[in-house]
């Protein structure tokens, strides 16, 4: 008999999932402010440095692999109801 995921499943995966991509979004972000900030004290310039000399090759590239499309997704989490 094939194990069906209940709704409280199903959230708390959505909300795990939703954790992880604003965590991956945040640490971006964070990194870009560090770059600015250690740019502004190594140089003592208030003014907003060109945005590609900020730009660095630590910055994600994205996947790689080719994931599930959306109908897929909806399909799996649609399976449990």
């Amino acid at each position: 008999m094939p194990r069906v995921a209940d709704e409280r499943t199903l959230l708390k995966l959505e909300a795990i999932l939703e954790a992880c991509a604003f965590q991956d979004l945040t640490g971006q972000r964070l990194r870009k402010v560090a770059r600015l900030l250690k740019f502004l004290a190594d140089t003592g310039e208030l003014s907003t440095p060109n945005a590609s000399s900020l730009v660095t090759q630590d910055t994600l590239p994205g996947p790689t692999q080719k994931g599930l499309t959306q109908e897929e997704v909806d399909r799996l989490l649609n399976s449990g109801r």
